[in-house]
């Protein structure tokens, strides 16, 4: 298993999040599964006006799990397949998390390093 602070995160599923993003773990969460999810910064950040955001860029996201037989917290495997979503709220002070708290954007795969993400593998 591993529990590393640093990680990549990238997608064979989605355009916007071909190119890997570096993420740090901020903290891990309690909701939305049984295990949680993971609060991240990425760099770089997400675009915000395709979201509605105008100028306002996303450096946050929120990471589920999107397979039953693996775990994020903490990640036993790579890739790790995730839900990649956009926070409504800001997280710094709360511990739990509902689906009316984030809106889901993409999937993704997370990676253990930025070559092993660029190669997806």
């Amino acid at each position: 298993m591993y529990t590393l602070q640093q990680f990549f995160l990238s997608s064979t599923d989605s355009y916007e999040f071909e190119v890997p993003r570096e993420c740090h773990l901020i903290k891990k969460m309690s909701g939305l599964t049984p295990e949680g999810c993971l609060y991240v910064e990425i760099d770089p950040p997400i675009i915000g006006q395709n979201y509605g955001l105008g100028d306002k860029d996303i450096d946050k996201v929120i990471l589920v799990k999107r397979l039953e037989n693996i775990s994020i917290n903490p990640i036993n495997e790579w890739p790790a397949y995730v839900h990649i979503a956009r926070p409504l709220q800001n997280f710094n002070e709360h511990k739990v998390i509902t689906s009316d708290d984030i809106q889901m954007i993409a999937w993704g795969e997370l990676y253990p390093t930025y070559d092993r993400a660029l190669a997806k593998k």
